[in-house]
């Protein structure tokens, strides 16, 4: 079962890879 540190981290890694793929698409249509 997941500990509370592992839902952080877990919603933590989605937030930044849904950070880096914004970033990445921000890059490529500039």
């Amino acid at each position: 079962m997941p500990t509370a540190i592992q839902t952080k981290l877990h919603c933590h890694l989605k937030v930044v890879s849904a950070w880096k793929n914004g970033l990445l698409q921000h890059s490529w249509l500039h």
